[in-house]
Parts: C-alpha cells; structure tokens; sequence
C-alpha cells in the first residue's frame, strides 16, 4: 500500500509542474517548476517561453499520516539526491542554495568544498542526478524540521550599467521545500563564521510591527526594500557615497501568523549567520513587519550583489500558499574614483591637450605648453612655453611621449586648419627642456605620403610606419628604408612586441575582409602570418604581448570582446562588461593592466579596470553627473602598475573652480 501511494504522488508532483507552469500560486506540489520569458531584461517583454526549470528530491519517504515528503538524518554528513532538468540554460548556469528551518546550510558536491551556494551548468532536457553533501547546523535527534532547497537563475549575472541597469529575472529563485526528520543529533564542533561573506558586516537596529491601512487579502505577500531612504524594491543598482553604512529598510507583509527566517546576502554568501542577525518573523494580517539593518561599506568590492531571503518556517502548517520569498537583487555600486583611496586633485585651468606616461613615476601634459609631473604628487619637475618649443601641442590629433636616460621625444599628428592637411611632427628636448628640435616625421623618413600609424625603437633611431603605399621600417642611423611583407594586406594599425621583436597589425585583405598579421623583425623580415575570423581592431603593445580591440565595422556586429596576443599562448579573447566598451581601451604603462570607459547617457561614465593577464574585472567606478555636475567629462586615464596610481584628466567642477582637472588615486 505504502508503495502505491509512493508512486502516486510522485506522478501527482509532475503532473502539477506540467500543468500550472511557473507562478507560484499554481504549483501545488514541493518540487519547483519555472520558465524562462524571451525577453527577460526589458519590462514590456514578450513571454515566449525559450526557457524551463525543474527540480526535486531525487529519493524520499512519505509520511503516512501527513503524505508529506522527507528524508532522515542519521548523523554524521548528509547526503541529498536531488533531480533536476533544464532547458535553455546551458550557458546561464543555475545555484543551489541549502536552508534547514530558514538556516542557510553550507554544503559541498562531488567536485567543490564547502560553500553556501554551487553554480551548475545543465544540458538541455537531461535529467541530471546531483548530490549535495552537508552537516545540518540545526536539529536535535527526534525533531522535524523543514528543509528547502532553493534554485538561483543565472548567479554570475551582473548589469553592465549601460545597456541594462536591471536584473530582470535573473536571480529569480525557485524552491523545493521537504521534512527533515532527525534521528541523530548532528556535531555542532565547526566555526560556520568562518564562511560567512569577508565583504560586509550587519547590524541589525530594530524589528517592529506597525498596522497597515492597506487592506490585505488572505494570500498577499509583500516586500519593500529601502537604502537610506531609497526604494529599491525593484531591484536595479544603488550607489554608495561616502558614508560607512548603508542602511536597510525592509517592510514585509503576509498572511496571519506566516514565520519566516530573514537572511541577508552579499554575492550569495550571507553576510551574517550569528542569531541576533538572521532574524526570525512572524507576519500579520494588517499590519507591517519593519527590519531596520546597518551593512558597512568598509570592505565593500565596488560592484556587489544584494538581496535578502525570507524561508517559511510553518509551511505545512499553517498554509501552501506561502513559500520562499527574496527580494530583487541590487547591485551595490561604490560611488566614484574619490571613494577609492587617498585622492590628489591638481587644477589645469582651461588645459586642452594630452597627458602621456613620460618614465616612471613621471607624466608630461602637453598643450599650449609642455609640463612634467611627480605622478605621486602633481610636483611640476618642468615646463616649458610653446613659444619655445616652437610648436603647439594643442593642434595634435594624438600624442604620446618616448624617454631615455637623457632626452624626451614628444611625437604625433598634427592638423593644419588652414588647409586641412595632416603631418606626424617628433619634438625632441632634454630633460632640462632645452635644445629643442621640432621634426617633419614624413621628410625625415622620405614619406612618399602621409604617415597613418608608427611606433619608434631603439631610442627613436628607427621608426616604423604605415602609409598608403605600406609598411615600413626606417634606420635613421644608415639612412635606409625597408619595406616589410604584409602580403596583400592594406595595414590600419600595427604594434611591436620588443621582447620577441615581432610586429602585429591589422588591415583588410584583397577581399576587403578584417585580418590579423605577424611577422618576426629580423635582419630580413619573415613573411608575414594572416589570422582571420575576427573583428580586429586598434592594437596596443606592451613587453610580452599586445591588446587587440573589436573593430567598429559597418554591417557587422561586435560581440563585446578584447584580444590579447602573447608570445607563448597566442591569441586569448575576453568577454567585456558592455559592447559599448570596445572602441575605448587604455592600456596601462607596463602593460599589466587596461581600463575602458563608457559615456552613460544623462548619467556620467563608468570606468572599468581589467587584468591583462586573464582578463578579470578589477575595479569599477561609477562617475555621475550628479556627484560632478552637468559639465562633467572624462577625456583621459594613464594607469602606473608600478607604483599603484590611476591618473585622470577630466573636465567639470572641482572644489567649486570649472576647468581642467588631474585626479589621481591608487590602484587597488
């Protein structure tokens, strides 16, 4: 008898999920069913469905009396099987989360240690077998409590901030919520602190309840959520300033006598599990439960994932209506560069021109002038008038600065507005910015025509460029020109890798399609290797390799990438934040790190930091009009890994004086 009823109510359960689809109201079953719209970041989205999730105990009793589902503690770690089958979430991925009377529950897997939440990546419409290996922190031998296994959509998901702002429905979550019945009392001999989130504390300030006038009916459930007065109950991102809490308001209400365990969570690990901070509720009909909570910023990541997750603790006995409830994620954004470290601000006044990596510690703004920075402290080391260099750096359409031991060779292209024409133009001066000598870069070379790319070596007694008619190397000491071989390709940019004394460029073939070449720098230059099958973009060398961004090319579309070339690995692509990023890459002065950033429309500019070595996400800020006003612009970024300094120049409002600014702070 035992047996059939077994097996009727696990056909029951997946009739249910096929039946009455996602919402919650509808699934009458313990095993959680989802779908997944089309669009699911935009809010007037199609609901086409592309998209399904369910999941369940794999093996299970039935309790005689209740027909509830459960499984049996016998001490030591427990072992859950648990199913689940996914369709159009082979790339998202989905967490687990663990929960034994609202508690969340470290757990390990076949393949990973302990931790609170595992992502898995599931093919579609297999049904998958997983094993979840924990040692509940709650329960004494003859007790029954409840147990709820909680699936999270997309965990790594996190708004780019320009094309979208949101979640959507990602980190929507899904439960499975079961008995668990103890017949051992499990060892409570481990520190659980030890993995609660390193990035944030909590203080919990007051829990109240005050009557709401809004009428409620018998099966509401309701959450706002608030940050310092803000209602960020929709979720999206809320910016920190620079005070050390942020503080949470959290209104809750539900039917009469529903109790819940509160939990906060940073990056899906909670931030706190002591008692007196996962806090038990009980809801009322008419009136609302108010959490008043502290998080300190202190430690903060500068992009961090926020949410709080309510488990019923009564579920099967007062109500099937009521279920896990987690508010939207918020992304928690640190405000901007000033809240990074110790800041130094230098005011250029009306300053229009270039700031270069001129050595270590070392930068040149080059305008209406030349002047030479301490990059630690904005001391001016030297400077000198355009009236005495003879040239003016304001009419330069790019720039950059080369140094040796003795000398400074400022070198890019200026624009003639009298009559439109262009020419590369090399300033040499010591480091006492004397014996000035203002350079022809096409008559020195003997250019047949205008110079479009270049890079200088040796101390600036060779030169590579590009024209119209080629790729060339000049040897200023003999005088002699070589052409090198690049096939059939017509070369937009190139840049050269001195430790392996290798040049890379980019140009478009016979066909007029997008490529990629090397050829070794030798006596004689080797011929050339063509790479295909990408957007290639604008390049940046540094001393073991070199970045490549995605080109902007009419009817093709960029898929958010950057490339990076080295010696030993090749040819590596990283995915970007945004789409919006390629086409703004700065590579740091050693090479160790590059940075983008993106124009927010009627917001400001986030600034983001990459590792070149595999392109992780190190840093991001977030540059607002409202904190910089109206008037504010990001012209240009100079990173020193070196000595740990990111160097900006903006134009906008610094301590009430409107002009040009020099900002720098440290490297995290």
């Amino acid at each position: 008898m035992c047996k059939e009823f077994k097996m009727y109510f696990f056909v029951c359960l997946l009739l249910s999920a096929f039946l009455f689809g996602c919402s919650k109201e509808n699934v009458t079953s313990n095993e959680g069913t989802m779908n997944i719209p089309e669009n699911i970041i935009e809010e007037n989205s199609s609901t086409e469905i592309m998209g399904r999730l369910e999941h369940g105990l794999g093996n299970y009793l039935i309790d005689d009396n209740t027909g509830e589902a459960y499984i049996i503690y016998n001490g030591g770690e427990l072992k859950v099987e648990y199913s689940v089958c996914a369709t159009g979430m082979t790339e998202q991925g989905v967490g687990f989360m663990i929960f034994i009377n609202g508690e969340p529950q470290l757990y390990r897997t076949d393949e990973e240690d302990y931790k609170y939440m595992h992502n898995f990546y599931f093919e579609d419409n297999v049904e998958n077998t997983i094993s979840f290996y924990l040692i509940p922190t709650t329960g004494q031998k003859g007790e029954t409590l409840e147990l709820c296994i909680a699936s999270i959509y997309y965990p790594d998901y996190l708004p780019d901030m320009v094309n979208s702002k949101g979640f959507g429905i990602y980190h929507h979550m899904l439960e499975s919520i079961y008995l668990l019945k103890y017949d051992e009392t499990p060892p409570m001999n481990y520190d659980k602190s030890a993995y609660v989130s390193e990035t944030a504390s909590l203080r919990i300030e007051s829990v109240s309840n005050i009557d709401d006038t809004t009428k409620q009916e018998e099966s509401d459930f309701a959450l706002s959520l608030y940050m310092d007065d803000q209602d960020v109950t929709a979720g999206n991102y809320y910016i920190v300033d620079e005070e050390e809490y942020i503080h949470i308001c959290l209104e809750i209400s539900g039917i009469e006598l529903a109790e819940y365990r509160c939990t906060f969570f940073i990056n899906h690990t909670p931030i706190s599990c002591s008692p007196e901070n996962t806090l038990q509720i009980q809801t009322k009909t008419n009136q609302l439960t108010v959490v008043e909570a502290d998080i300190n910023t202190s430690l903060l990541s500068g992009k961090d994932i926020f949410y709080v997750v309510l488990v019923p603790l009564n579920k099967t006995e007062i109500s099937n209506n009521i279920g896990l409830e987690k508010s939207n994620s918020v992304l928690i954004v640190s405000q901007d560069i000033d809240a990074a470290g110790e800041v130094q601000k230098m005011f250029l006044d009306d300053f229009s021109g270039y700031i270069c990596y001129a050595g270590n510690e070392q930068m040149m703004c080059l305008s209406d002038k030349a002047m030479l920075l301490n990059v630690q402290n904005f001391e001016i080391l030297n400077e000198i008038q355009s009236e005495e260099l003879g040239i003016s750096f304001y009419d330069f359409l790019d720039c950059e600065v080369y140094t040796n031991e003795k000398d400074y060779i400022a070198i890019g292209t200026e624009y003639n507005e009298q009559d439109s024409s262009i020419q590369l133009k090399m300033v040499e001066f010591n480091q006492n910015f004397c014996n000035v000598k203002v350079i022809s870069v096409e008559e020195w070379v003997g250019a047949e025509s205008e110079i479009m790319a270049y890079k200088l070596l040796e101390n600036g007694r060779k030169i590579i460029y590009s024209t119209m008619n080629g790729l060339f190397l000049y040897d200023s000491v003999c005088g002699e020109t070589i052409t090198l071989d690049t096939g059939d390709v017509f070369v937009l940019d190139f840049a050269f890798i001195e430790s392996s004394n290798q040049i890379l460029f980019v140009g478009n073939d016979v066909n007029s399609k997008r490529v990629l070449g090397r050829l070794s720098l030798t006596e004689k230059a080797s011929a050339a290797e063509i790479y295909e099958g990408n957007l290639w973009g604008k390049i940046w060398a540094y001393e073991e390799g070199a970045l490549i961004e995605e080109a902007d090319v009419y009817g093709k579309e960029r898929a958010g990438e950057i490339f990076c070339y080295s010696v030993q690995d090749g040819i590596c692509q990283y995915p970007l934040t945004s789409i919006d990023e390629s086409g703004s890459i700065i590579l740091s002065h050693n090479g160790k790190y590059y940075a983008t950033k993106t124009f927010v429309q009627n917001e400001g500019y986030i600034l983001r930091i990459y590792s070149s070595e595999n392109g992780q996400l190190v840093r991001e800020y977030l540059m607002t009009y409202e904190k910089y006003g109206e008037k504010f612009k990001l012209i240009n970024i100079l990173i020193y890994e070196d000595i740990n300094k990111i160097i900006l120049m903006v134009n906008g409002v610094q301590n009430q004086e409107e002009g040009t600014w020099l900002i720098a702070t440290d490297l995290p």
